[in-house]
């Protein structure tokens, strides 16, 4: 692997041999047209021989090993490791286009603030068969603050991110049993930071029955991002944050109410520690137009989200 980029990246794995992506993935991230400087395999305590077989395949790859503390502890190990500028983050399932790093790096050469931006990728979905949806991922409604209280659209697989940033905000809560990367994109959102994203797809996001975000455990892991978002809200003024709490709740449930039945959303509105909530007419409406856009046109979609967003947030 030749270098042509200032650019660690950073591959997180619990037994990711046996989950069978991570040769996939790692093929794409050593086939960049802008090859990193170094890519690092942070081996979360694998019980399936996933060190010995990346030592193995891929001799460049260099292997870090972690205690098992999860998931942002692996990052926070595998960024203490990284000796680039830029750290690029890629999960064990998905998958890069070759011009992921060379497009992200054009963008930061020619941007007047290339240490204060998240860069960002277009992406389509991806199964558990390889095989992509090539319906464009909507994206850029929420990349904003406060925006990014009603949802996150930013993937770890997706971004390349200066180190600055972690020397400024910190690394990843470990406190967390999920969402850390969220928690942390909210954080340098709330900073001043901005996020842009390519103008083409360069990621396939794989979508799987045993990802963290698969149904089982939606319900968990959304209850405990709305605990972190909560003081966030607290900092706003008092008729933005009262809509974007309601806005927020209500989306889940109706997302809740489609994917896991009726049940499934009152246990999250019982549960959600957003409530109590004041429900005005542009914060019920908020997943009305979200529900409508997805049957839209892209570009239509897009017009109709961006606008519900702004009703939602006063910008």
């Amino acid at each position: 692997m030749s270098p042509a980029s200032d650019v660690s990246v950073v591959l997180c794995t619990h037994d990711g041999r046996s989950r069978g992506f991570l040769d996939a993935t790692l093929r794409s991230v050593l086939a960049q047209t802008a090859p990193p400087a170094e890519v690092i395999l942070v081996d979360d305590a694998s019980t399936d021989g996933t060190a010995d077989h990346v030592r193995r395949a891929y001799p460049d790859v260099r292997i870090v090993p972690s205690a098992r503390r999860g998931l942002a502890s692996a990052r926070n190990t595998g960024v203490a490791a990284a000796g680039s500028r830029w750290i690029a983050f890629v999960d064990d399932d998905d998958v890069w286009r070759p011009e992921k790093l060379a497009a992200q790096l054009r963008q930061a050469g020619g941007s007047d603030r290339p240490d204060a931006t998240i860069w960002a990728s277009r992406m389509v979905h991806i199964d558990g068969t390889d095989r992509v949806d090539e319906s464009p991922v909507p994206a850029d409604h929420l990349a904003r603050w406060p925006a990014c209280l009603l949802g996150s659209t930013l993937t770890p697989s997706g971004v390349m991110l200066p180190r600055a940033l972690f020397d400024r905000f910190g690394g990843f809560d470990e406190r967390l049993a999920g969402a850390s990367a969220y928690e942390f994109w909210i954080r340098c959102l709330a900073g001043g930071v901005a996020v842009r994203f390519t103008d083409d797809i360069v990621l396939e996001y794989r979508r799987h029955a045993s990802q963290m975000t698969a149904s089982a455990r939606t319900i968990e892991l959304m209850l405990a991002c709305d605990a972190f978002i909560c003081p966030h809200l607290q900092s706003l003024p008092a008729g933005v944050a009262d809509r974007l709490r309601a806005a927020r709740a209500l989306t889940i449930a109706r997302s809740f109410t489609l994917r896991l039945g009726v049940r499934g959303a009152a246990d999250y509105w019982r549960r959600t520690p957003l409530r109590p909530l004041r429900i005005g007419w542009r914060a019920a409406s908020y997943p009305l137009f979200d529900a409508a856009a997805r049957a839209l046109p892209e570009r239509y979609g897009a017009a109709l989200r961006e606008a519900a967003v702004r009703s939602v947030t006063g910008g």
